[in-house]
Order: structure tokens, then C-alpha cells, then sequence
């Protein structure tokens, strides 16, 4: 009778690893050494020669598929950027042309193993570079949130007024954005601490996720490349909606932003989903 191989990881367990190649699909490649013999970690949204933190969200008997928690020590291929780092752009470090190396070389794993096709290094032409490596975005929604991730802390802050970008693998924490992320619109990201901060005094409170609780919930910005206007959507709850001056927002974003402005909403959403 066969020995079956145990699972060696739990569902939820936090792992430390060194990520060593791109594999199947883009998605990062360690191993650990276990009591059963070395086993495959799969990390998406990862690096090679990054050391890493990341939590197992599905155990199989030979390998572990995880998400990532936190770049623990960045690869020797990353670069530092003159953008405020976030959650949502992990390959930013990464130069332009080690991006294509990784993209290249998934292509081609990808229509060998699944498409069985051959010798593809002399048939595949080269990418098609975009114009415009950054500040492409032409849209890009906050979070509020009562609790905030403190980057130079490394540790969650309640009763706090953040807004900016959800923190890697949570929902509820919330990175404050303080300057230009470089995916953007630098003149507004630049100004966006200045209209939070604006905002806490209000004294109405950003949206507390776990509790389903607050006012403030999130700003969608929408920007015209042709023009370079931009149309903004401020989301709360209906609670407290009376204690609010739109006429004062109205007035805070002129002064930010003044004739880019093509458009205030103010939208409500007492959904208890983390959904604009």
C-alpha cells in the first residue's frame, strides 16, 4: 500500500521564503525544507531573489499557493523609484526590461505547456513597448478606513483617518497615500494628504470596516488624457449626512485642484460591502 503525503502547511499559516524563480503563469517560486523533503511555494505578485512573507491560502500534499504579506528584503534586480510605494504595484521596483524577460519567458512557458507548441525563443517577436511607463492611469479609487497600516511601524493604527490604498492582504487596513504613487496624476496624489486632512477635521468619521460603521467611504478620480480635467466622486454613508458641508468640499477641492475640476458627485452607499 502506498504512503499518501500529508499536507505540511495550514490553510492561514504565515511563511517566510526566498522566492527563486517566475513560474507558470508569473506567479513567484520558493521552497522550503519540510520533514517530507523540499516543498514548492507559489507567491503571486512576487520578485525572484526576494525574501518574503507570505500566507498559505490553499495546502495541497506537494505544494503550497500563497498570498503576499510583506517584502521582507527586496530583490537585488528591484531599483528604487522616486513614487511613494503601494499595495497594487508590485513589479514598480522592477526595471522595464526585466519585466519583459519575465513576461517573455511565462509566454512561452505558458504556450509550451498548455498550447504544446515548439520552438517558440525564434518565432515570438519582442513586446510592443507602452508609450507610457508612468503616470497611465485614467482612474483610480481611495478607501477610507478607521484603521490604517503605518508603513515605518509595520503595525495596524485604529481609530485613525486614513485614506489611500487597502494594505496588502487585508481589507479593513488602509495605507494613508501622501505624495505621487507614479500610476496616477502626480498633481493630485501630490495634494490628496491636504484633502484628507481637510476631511478629518469635518469630525465626521472615515468608514470603520469591520464595524460596518462611518462616513466618509471612499473618492473615485476619473481623468481625461485629452483635456487633463479631472471628475471626482466623493462615496459616504447616509449617517451624519446633514453634519457634512458640500458647499465647504466644494470649496477645499476649487482651491486644490480649481479649473482641472470637470465635475463634483457626491454619491451615497450604505451597502455593508467593500464595494464603490
Amino acid at each position: 500500500m502506498s504512503k499518501h503525503r500529508k499536507r505540511v502547511f495550514k490553510r492561514g499559516q504565515e511563511l517566510e521564503l526566498t522566492i527563486k524563480d517566475v513560474a507558470f503563469g508569473g506567479v513567484g517560486l520558493g521552497e522550503i525544507e519540510t520533514e517530507e523533503g523540499m516543498f514548492k511555494v507559489f507567491v503571486q505578485n512576487t520578485i525572484p531573489q526576494q525574501r518574503v512573507k507570505a500566507k498559505v491560502v490553499k495546502s495541497k500534499r506537494r505544494h503550497a499557493e500563497c498570498k503576499l504579506m510583506e517584502v521582507l528584503e527586496p530583490s537585488p534586480l528591484e531599483e528604487r523609484i522616486p513614487f511613494q510605494p503601494i499595495p497594487g504595484a508590485p513589479y514598480a521596483t522592477l526595471p522595464m526590461e526585466h519585466q519583459h524577460k519575465m513576461k517573455r519567458s511565462t509566454t512561452i512557458d505558458l504556450l509550451s505547456r498548455i498550447g504544446g507548441l515548439e520552438h517558440l525563443e525564434e518565432k515570438l517577436d519582442d513586446f510592443i513597448e507602452s508609450p507610457s511607463a508612468w503616470h497611465y492611469r485614467n482612474k483610480m479609487e481611495y478607501s477610507f478606513s478607521c484603521i490604517s497600516y503605518d508603513l515605518d511601524q509595520k503595525k495596524e493604527l485604529d481609530d485613525v483617518f486614513a485614506l489611500g490604498f487597502k494594505h496588502r492582504g487585508t481589507w479593513w487596513a488602509v495605507e494613508n497615500l501622501d505624495g505621487d504613487s507614479g500610476l496616477f496624476d502626480k498633481d493630485l496624489e501630490s495634494k490628496l494628504k491636504d484633502l484628507r486632512l481637510w476631511l478629518e477635521d469635518t469630525g465626521l468619521p472615515a468608514w470603520h470596516p469591520p464595524r460596518r460603521e462611518g462616513f466618509f467611504r471612499f473618492l473615485v478620480v476619473r481623468k481625461s488624457v485629452q483635456s487633463d480635467q479631472l471628475l471626482f466622486n466623493l462615496v459616504t454613508t447616509s449617517d451624519r449626512e446633514n453634519r457634512f458641508s458640500i458647499d465647504g468640499f466644494v470649496e477645499k477641492m476649487k482651491s486644490l485642484w480649481g479649473e482641472r475640476i470637470a465635475g463634483i458627485l457626491h454619491s451615497i452607499n450604505d451597502d455593508q460591502g467593500e464595494r464603490v
